[in-house]
């Protein structure tokens, strides 16, 4: 899926020929998701992460498809799949501020005058998928609030083994310090690269999209 976003979005034709971009921006793109240490990881025990990441990747670039045409069926699939990834795992559910964000880059200046329908849309369809993908929140409330309670206790009020209490400044060390820092100081670069002046629209809209992803 990573690659198939580069070539698509980041080649002249989007067909991944030599023509714009070259084909080595996909290739190098999945690589670098390959030898992530942290992906690596999570792949081999199988963790949520893994289908959540996935999940999450795709509803950005369905976001981009909003930003791009804007049609029904793109706001939907972009809450579909934010709700799935949603579902793999709670936090995640942050990825449907990027359907917003692509609204306001697909309609600009009459963002506040039409379009509220459609986000309406993509918020349905996140919960549809949320709720396909977690279903007992509905058919067990009571032990899904109970839950849902102890993992927020245990990630954000009370934090990790060692890290009791400190669980923010614990997860901006990983980001800063972590064998993936990389990752985050080549989303910073692609958000400068996306905010220079002489870009072309479409493609700050792409970038801007997923180096904040």
């Amino acid at each position: 899926l990573v690659m198939w976003c580069a070539r698509r979005w980041y080649t002249q034709d989007g067909t991944g020929s030599s023509h714009g971009v070259s084909i080595g921006v996909p290739v190098v793109a999945g690589l670098l998701l390959a030898t992530s240490p942290l992906h690596v990881a999570n792949s081999h025990f199988i963790t949520a992460d893994v289908l959540a990441g996935l999940m999450a990747c795709a509803a950005v670039a369905a976001s981009v498809a909003i930003a791009e045409r804007g049609r029904a069926r793109d706001y939907a699939l972009a809450g579909l799949l934010a709700g799935l990834a949603a579902s793999a795992k709670y936090n995640l559910g942050i990825v449907a501020l990027v359907v917003p964000v692509a609204h306001v880059l697909r309609r600009r200046g009459s963002v506040w005058r039409s379009g509220w329908g459609l986000l309406v849309l993509s918020g349905v369809a996140a919960l549809a998928g949320f709720l396909l993908g977690t279903p007992f929140a509905v058919l067990d409330r009571g032990q899904f609030y109970a839950d849902f309670v102890y993992e927020y206790q245990h990630n954000v009020l009370i934090g990790h083994p060692g890290r009791e209490g400190a669980s923010g400044q614990f997860y901006l060390e990983s980001l800063a310090g972590g064998p993936d820092r990389w990752l985050v100081l080549t989303g910073v670069l692609g958000l400068v690269v996306g905010l220079l002046p002489g870009e072309r629209p479409e493609r700050r809209r792409v970038t801007l999209l997923f180096a904040a992803f």
